[in-house]
């Protein structure tokens, strides 16, 4: 039971530190042309991304960084609180919203299922990951392959309050079921019930076959 709630948990966390800081509250007039959430999501990924590697060249610990960025966020957050919420109210395209959450719970929980992991996450991303957990940085691999995503793992991985591996994992479907309804909103002029299939038909023939998000 606790490690469903903080299945839960996670999803409200992932949704909170990539709604801030860009959105049509807190930059109306840059953002205001980007109608759909995803967008702002997706701005704030890179942001956050950014600020990952930056950060991913030194020995920073996580507790530290991941309390500064929430704490920076929840005063948005409270600044804004009436719009935000009105904002979450609102029943536009509330079949989509409902979409992406259910989306995300569903493959959360199927990753959480099944825990496999391919031989090049084991021999090769797993160890990035535990060496960002342990504290170290980019100059204590000895590898040279890319390492943000194994810095976003370990980093959402300690920040999790059963640390559990696998919830590190759960960023990445994030940001992957992101894109894919990201790019269902630029569908400009069609119903939601076709933005629907077409998110399905992407999850189902990009996500399906043994990823497992790593």
């Amino acid at each position: 039971m606790i490690e469903i709630l903080q299945i839960f948990v996670q999803l409200l966390i992932f949704i909170f530190i990539t709604y801030f800081p860009f959105n049509s509250l807190t930059f109306p007039k840059i953002l205001i042309h980007y109608k759909s959430d995803f967008f702002y999501f997706f701005f704030n990924i890179i942001f956050l991304s950014n600020i990952l590697l930056f950060t991913s060249f030194f020995s920073i610990n996580f507790y530290y960084l991941f309390g500064f960025i929430v704490f920076l966020y929840f005063l948005i957050f409270i600044f804004y609180f009436k719009e935000i919420f009105h904002k979450i109210c609102e029943r536009n395209n509330l079949l989509i919203k409902l979409a992406f959450i259910f989306s995300n719970l569903f493959l959360f929980f199927e990753i959480a299922s099944n825990l496999t992991i391919g031989w090049d996450g084991l021999s090769i991303w797993l160890n990035k990951a535990n060496n960002f957990y342990n504290g170290n940085n980019y100059f204590d691999l000895n590898s040279s392959y890319p390492h943000l995503g194994s810095y976003m793992w370990a980093f959402f991985w300690k920040n999790s309050f059963l640390q559990l591996e696998y919830l590190g994992r759960l960023f990445i479907v994030y940001v992957y079921l992101v894109t894919i309804f990201l790019f269902s909103s630029l569908l400009t002029g069609h119903k939601n019930f076709a933005k629907l299939l077409v998110i399905f038909f992407l999850i189902f023939f990009s996500y399906v076959k043994d990823l497992h998000g790593y």
